[in-house]
């Protein structure tokens, strides 16, 4: 389910950033990837869910790697086609938890607070409502509620996304593997 790691054409990027350098994908098991970037720029890189999600209910996890060095921005967008050397909430298509504890929609520098900080350990759960357009989140069995509420998260196709900067991961869990929490209500 979760994610097909995009890059950019080798024509468009610079030996510093080369393919690989940049996303080192390990598999666990038939059902577990760790994502990991380990590059020298400072700039966020956006992986992308490979199956499009169209109406209803949906939760996934995002296990923390211990390895990483920089908070992740976790969540959704609406475009699959935009700069992926860059975050995917940076832009009005992507709605995003920052693991700075803040949100992100439309913007790379301001939100609002939002939650508990997420970075090298814990388990950050994402809850899409796409009957109600709404976004939440959970860190460690923890409801931090409804982050977004929007006419444009209940119209399919919304992919998954993380943005990962300089040295970070993660591993993807996919919603199809688990129940929903109670902790969220339907």
């Amino acid at each position: 389910f979760f994610l097909m790691i995009r890059r950019p054409p080798r024509s468009t990027q610079s030996r510093s950033s080369a393919a690989s350098d940049v996303y080192k994908r390990q598999e666990l098991d038939a059902s577990r990837t760790v994502v990991r970037l380990k590059e020298q720029p400072y700039m966020f890189r956006t992986v992308i869910g490979d199956t499009p999600l169209n109406g209803g209910l949906h939760y996934w996890e995002i296990w923390a790697d211990p390895q990483t060095e920089n908070e992740l921005k976790i969540g959704v967008t609406t475009k699959r086609d935009f700069n992926i050397n860059s975050a995917f909430c940076d832009y009005d298509h992507g709605f995003g938890y920052y693991g700075l504890g803040q949100l992100r929609h439309g913007s790379n520098a301001s939100g609002s607070q939002y939650g508990k900080k997420f970075k090298k350990e814990g388990v950050l759960g994402i809850f899409l409502n796409m009957n109600r357009g709404e976004l939440s989140f959970s860190l460690n069995g923890e409801n931090m509620g409804v982050a977004f509420k929007s006419d444009e998260l209940t119209k399919g196709p919304i992919w998954p996304a993380v943005s990962l900067l300089h040295c970070a991961g993660f591993t993807p869990v996919s919603y199809t593997h688990l129940t929903l929490p109670t902790i969220y209500s339907v």
